[in-house]
């Protein structure tokens, strides 16, 4: 009978660890349901088509249509622009879009914008920890 009681311990204490180890901390859910929504059009020419953390980033890329948009005038925007202020125009597009900066602040990510274009071209724009903290306006 002990050995079917600790048995029943054993696979009881399996279970319980299989039930935890299954459930997704809240970044990976959203950054789940935000991939589930993409590609997301941003403007004629622009969508956003994914989002993965990549160890200390979370990286957003955006498909660029270079037949309706020049890729040289999203550099000069995005050098126009500064982080925090990009920042605070995702989080204003919905609640959602909040909600994954607030979370994203909450587990020290970075964030990495990745811009591709249809001819291959590539521009990453990273914003840093500290000017997520200053858009979401929580300090730690």
């Amino acid at each position: 009978m002990k050995i079917i009681n600790r048995i029943a311990i054993v696979v009881l204490a399996l279970v319980a660890f299989a039930m935890t180890s299954c459930q997704k901390d809240p970044l990976d859910a959203a950054i789940e349901a935000f991939k589930a929504k993409c590609p997301i059009s941003i403007t004629s020419g622009i969508s956003c088509s994914d989002a993965a953390i990549d160890g200390t980033n979370v990286v957003f890329r955006y498909d660029i249509n270079e037949d309706n948009i020049m890729f040289d005038a999203v550099y000069d925007n995005l050098e126009n622009t500064s982080p925090k202020q990009l920042i605070k125009e995702i989080m204003g597009y919905n609640e959602e879009g909040k909600a994954l900066m607030v979370l994203i602040e909450e587990y020290d990510k970075g964030v990495v914008n990745k811009y591709v274009g249809t001819t291959g071209t590539t521009l990453d724009f990273e914003i840093g920890l500290e000017d997520i903290e200053a858009a979401v306006g929580k300090k730690k």
